[in-house]
């Protein structure tokens, strides 16, 4: 038996259809289970068979150490790791449950072009909930359709609602709203119509409500910071402008203080240098 060959084989094989990949999936871990298992029935053999007085236990513990480490098991793993990273950006699942499809919407935000929530983040939770849900995903572009309101329903074609397919609605949402400078706009626009943040020593309740609604942006922020591919998204979200926009809705006591520490640290490295 030539196990590299048959690990070669095994990390070549891919799928592009979904139903095709469901398929090789459970047929990928079931061929990574029989190629470990006589991975490990030719280590014990080799064990076995040099397990004697010349050789000794520290010898044939080696050998077993050998082959948990070896090339091939360390790629295996690797290649049904990698197909389960894949099942995931697909949005399949391979647990389905007894959700109906209106009971997933109300687990699905709304995205309407105007708020903090960003493409990129919707669209990655609508993949992620719909593929937990277990709903037939000749259903997810209609699922996904129903909660697009205002601005971004308006920028889908005709032809894009009422085919109703999910690729198609997020190539279109994509080209309008997945550019950093887009999404940042959003976020600002979102932190500033929240408003400044109320002096929790005079307001603690109207700080809290307040400092609430901006740590709801700020986790959108988070999430599109972490999702999106583009390079430049971190410097446009934090330039000097959008910083500065940030600390003006901070309570005017909270400003001051951070204004005398920016001094303070500013005369210090003058001192330095």
């Amino acid at each position: 038996m030539d196990i590299k060959k048959e690990v070669e084989k095994f990390k070549q094989t891919k799928e592009e259809d979904d139903n095709a990949f469901l398929f090789y999936y459970d047929w990928a871990k079931n061929q990574a289970w029989h190629i470990q298992q006589r991975m490990d029935k030719a280590c014990a053999e080799l064990r076995v068979a040099c397990y004697d007085n010349t050789f000794g236990r520290d010898f044939t513990e080696s050998i077993m150490r050998f082959s948990e480490e070896s090339d091939g098991t360390q790629q295996l793993a690797d290649k049904l790791e990698e197909d389960k990273e894949h099942l995931i950006e697909r949005g399949l699942s391979k647990h389905p449950t007894n959700m109906t499809v209106e009971q997933v919407k109300t687990l699905l935000p709304t995205l309407n072009g105007d708020s903090s929530l960003t493409v990129v983040d919707a669209l990655d939770t609508y993949r992620k909930r719909l593929s937990k849900s277990g709903i037939n995903r000749a259903v997810w572009g209609s699922v996904v359709l129903s909660k697009i309101e205002g601005q971004a329903l308006a920028r889908l074609p005709a032809e894009v609602k009422r085919d109703q397919s999910l690729e198609k609605i997020e190539e279109h949402l994509r080209f309008f709203y997945q550019s950093s400078l887009v999404a940042t706009k959003a976020i600002m626009q979102a932190h500033e119509l929240s408003g400044p943040i109320p002096d929790p020593h005079h307001k603690p309740l109207g700080s809290l409500k307040v400092l609430q609604i901006h740590a709801e942006v700020q986790k959108h922020s988070d999430r599109y910071l972490m999702l999106t591919p583009e390079e430049t998204a971190a410097s446009n979200l934090m330039s000097g402008e959008n910083v500065e926009r940030l600390l003006n809705l901070l309570p005017q006591r909270v400003r001051m203080d951070t204004e005398g520490l920016s001094k303070v640290e500013l005369d210090e490295n003058r001192r330095k240098v």
